[in-house]
């Protein structure tokens, strides 16, 4: 089965377990206006990712705690948008507390992202990680194989 782990943002991380255990892993950006462009180019992004990798099943991080109100706003928008995708495509969706996905990873539940980035980075170095985002959905990845 085709696994897309989410970490939801501006710059939104990605990555991808495929059948045969490969992984690969980026980030997508979208527009940063509020006014439901940035999440049209996600909901875009999530067809063009089950186009071409056949996701059957979605992963992401929950939203956590927030530095600003844009931010929730962003965060909480883009989350909406995939529940709403992933029920309209027939793709299980599953969330994962970020305490979770830091402790499978690091071995603190509270680890900040600096830690998450090495680890991520360390237990990859086949992919060429260029930030926090991304290594977030490698680690929401990472749990989710755990569980396998």
């Amino acid at each position: 089965m085709n696994v897309l782990a989410l970490d939801t943002a501006t710059r939104t991380g990605w990555a991808r377990l495929a059948p045969d255990g490969a992984v690969s892993s980026g980030v997508w950006e979208f527009p940063t206006s509020l006014d439901g462009a940035h999440f049209a180019a996600f909901r875009d992004q999530l067809s063009t990712a089950r186009r071409q990798w056949g996701i059957a099943r979605v992963v992401y991080e929950r939203p956590g705690n927030f530095k600003s109100a844009a931010a929730a706003a962003v965060c909480c928008g883009l989350i909406a948008t995939l529940l709403v995708w992933c029920l309209d495509n027939g793709v299980e969706a599953e969330p994962v507390a970020p305490q979770t996905v830091k402790k499978n990873l690091t071995g603190k539940g509270n680890a900040n992202k600096d830690l998450v980035l090495a680890r991520a980075v360390r237990k990859w170095p086949d992919q060429d990680i260029t930030d926090n985002n991304q290594a977030d959905a490698l680690a929401v990845l990472d749990w989710v194989r755990g569980r396998r």
